[in-house]
């Protein structure tokens, strides 16, 4: 038996080379499983305002919706409730024209009209007297146009009557003057300091440009500015010559004095 060398044996014998039948001729590698699908990106959902509407009005016609015979937009009114069928149905021409005969029969009524203009002002008796003509005589009646012009300053009587109508419409304290006599050491600037008045006031009321025509008259009309001082007072419907115009009196004494009248 012969030996060969070591580095002549082979353990494995070589294989022939094998041509795969595939075009390319590299060698076929092991695939690995395909990666998995990307998952999908969620985007921010873009939903349009929401806008209120009224389904009655702003929609289409075809998309109106209407309100089924039973549905009831107020819940907590109550139904009218059904009439007899002995009933007679109303006519409402009839009915309109009875009311408005009552009202109007109620308000030319001599009685309560009184009744109600004897509770209004001076003021608001002008404006009821241009209603009608009617309205016009009971307003402008003595008997409720003078309680209606005392009342607001409490006066206790009002002398004399005025000569024109629309006299009673203003119930100004501008409208009163208290009456003083001059003496020799009276002077406007004197009598404005005596009765808190001032001195152009005096000259506006009196119609005076200077102080110097105040000894060509017999008195000066004094402007009332406390309502206080007429209290219980007795004051006289004057035309004034000076002032020309009518003016309420009130005289320091009470009564006027005859030679200034």
């Amino acid at each position: 038996m012969t030996q060969t060398p070591f580095s002549t044996i082979t353990l494995f014998p070589k294989r022939k080379p094998t041509v795969s039948s595939s075009p390319n001729p590299v060698a076929i590698k092991t695939q690995s499983p395909p990666p998995p699908p990307p998952a999908p990106t969620l985007s921010p959902l873009k939903t349009p305002p929401r806008e209120i509407q009224n389904p009655y009005t702003n929609q289409s016609k075809s998309k109106r919706k209407t309100l089924p015979s039973t549905t009831t937009l107020f819940p907590n009114t109550r139904p009218p409730l059904p009439l007899p069928l002995n009933t007679p149905l109303k006519n409402n021409k009839t009915t309109k024209a009875m009311d408005s005969h009552v009202s109007l029969a109620s308000f030319t009524c001599r009685d309560t009209l009184i009744m109600i203009l004897r509770k209004l002002g001076a003021r608001d008796l002008a404006r009821a007297s241009c209603v009608c003509k009617l309205w016009r005589d009971m307003a402008s009646d003595d008997a409720i146009v003078r309680p209606a012009f005392m009342e607001p300053w409490k006066l206790k009587e009002i002398v004399g009557e005025p000569v024109s109508g629309s006299f009673w419409r203003e119930n100004g304290i501008w409208k009163f003057a208290i009456s003083h006599k001059i003496a020799r050491e009276d002077s406007v600037t004197s009598l404005a300091k005596k009765y808190s008045v001032q001195v152009r006031d005096i000259k506006l009321l009196n119609n005076m440009t200077s102080d110097n025509g105040i000894y060509s008259r017999e008195r000066l009309l004094i402007p009332i500015i406390n309502p206080n001082s007429l209290i219980n007072g007795i004051c006289y419907i004057e035309l004034d010559t000076h002032a020309k115009r009518e003016v309420l009196v009130l005289y320091p004494g009470g009564q006027p004095d005859k030679k200034l009248m």
